[in-house]
């Protein structure tokens, strides 16, 4: 008996310790967390206050050279007039370099504190999940859900820049290194299309993982909304009772509200994301030398997207990249 409790005590200790251990990451992270959220929000605020002084500069510039070519195409135009416009216009094209660094230097402070906050937001919500799972737990569990949840949907909207393939994918497919005769020429495409292998194993690798972690989101969201449902049913029969004992003739209606996370109300930067997956999907978009799996539509003008359709989005993507990867290994003599 004596042997139990103590094989009890220590498995009680060692689930506490576990758990305290976990949240104290998670709140030394928080801290890290919330001062990097601030630190993206100013200077994303900056970023706008510069862009928009940037864009007035171009405006302005553009306005001069217009004036200089309505004067050149005067016949007795004054050639005093226009130097004097010129001498402006290049003031004004120096100060547009000025501010065309100053947003790109902000541009990159924020993509760097994206990457900072990416990292976090991994330990974190990794650290929680690995308490989820562990079943050692003794907390509210819908509340830990509902903060890994938070995180996840955090790090999904500010995730760091996503840059479209670097090479053409058309120009690699039309190289093929086994029919050249040359040994340094066949090296060289072999080792570019290498580079492109590369690349499209990282992207791959980056879509995949992106689109798990909006698929356990909506799969949370599901669960979320069918317990909503659950419990409104529940709250509506107990009140259509009681409305039926008191009148005998009254009716309820209920309206399930569900959860409407969209992508691009929390990130006045989020467009270009999408922008670029749907670029790449153009790139991928070549000759019948790979299978494509059929045509994505997705509406550009759309300024939020709900995490479905970003879903949808990513899985076309992941697809296409797969394609590619085949065609890609074949050419160089991988076999998968």
């Amino acid at each position: 008996m004596l042997t139990q409790i103590k094989i009890m005590m220590r498995s009680i200790s060692r689930c506490i310790i576990y758990t305290c251990f976990v949240i104290s990451i998670t709140a030394v992270y928080g801290q890290g967390i919330s001062s990097l959220e601030t630190k993206l929000q100013s200077l994303k605020e900056r970023y706008t206050r510069e862009s928009a002084i940037l864009d007035s500069l171009k405006s302005v510039l553009d306005s001069r050279a217009k004036l200089i070519d309505a004067e050149k195409k005067k016949t007795d135009y004054d050639e005093g007039n226009v130097k004097k416009l010129m001498s402006v216009s290049i003031t004004l094209s120096n100060k547009i370099d000025e501010q065309q660094n100053k947003v790109n230097g902000i541009s990159a402070d924020i993509e760097k504190t994206k990457s900072g906050l990416d990292k976090k937001y991994t330990t974190v919500i990794d650290s929680l999940t690995e308490l989820e799972n562990s079943g050692k737990y003794k907390g509210d569990a819908d509340e830990l859900k509902s903060r890994i949840l938070r995180l996840t949907e955090k790090k999904i909207l500010t995730a760091p820049k996503v840059y479209s393939l670097s090479f053409s994918p058309e120009k690699i497919l039309s190289l093929n290194p086994s029919k050249t005769k040359d040994p340094e020429e066949k090296k060289i495409y072999t080792e570019y299309m290498n580079d492109a292998l590369t690349e499209v194993n990282s992207k791959l690798k980056q879509v995949k993982n992106l689109n798990e972690e909006i698929g356990g989101i909506i799969s949370l969201q599901k669960k979320t909304r069918k317990f909503l449902e659950e419990v409104e049913f529940g709250s509506n029969i107990d009140r259509t009772a009681l409305t039926l004992r008191s009148s005998g003739n009254s009716k309820t209606t209920s309206t399930t509200r569900e959860n409407g996370f969209y992508i691009g109300e929390e990130s006045s930067d989020f467009s270009p994301q999408i922008q670029t997956y749907i670029y790449i999907l153009k790139q991928l978009d070549v000759p019948s030398s790979i299978k494509t799996t059929g045509k994505f539509s997705f509406d550009n003008s759309k300024k939020n997207i709900t995490l479905q359709e970003y879903s949808e989005l990513l899985t076309e993507v992941e697809k296409r990249l797969t394609e590619y990867e085949e065609v890609l290994s074949n050419k160089i003599g991988i076999r998968k």
